[in-house]
């Protein structure tokens, strides 16, 4: 595998795009990887798919905080 770029990319074609479990684990994967924008986009998908999730919209909080610490002061 090339960049971590790539091992995104690779990692989501494998999910399925309509379980919002599968966008959630690959979100915490993004972060690991510090790959935020691909996490945020991950756990709106997350959201979109499960809007009564709360514990998804918190992962999607904590996500927006670290990309951007001033905000969340």
């Amino acid at each position: 595998c090339g960049s971590v770029e790539e091992a995104y990319l690779e990692l989501k074609s494998g999910i399925n795009p309509q379980n919002p479990v599968d966008h959630v684990s690959l979100a915490q994967w993004c972060v690991q990887q510090q790959l935020m924008e691909e996490a945020r986009g991950e756990l709106e998908e997350a959201v979109r798919l499960n809007p009564m999730n709360s514990e998804n919209r918190i992962l999607l909080q904590r996500v927006e905080d670290l990309m951007n610490p001033l905000r969340s002061q």
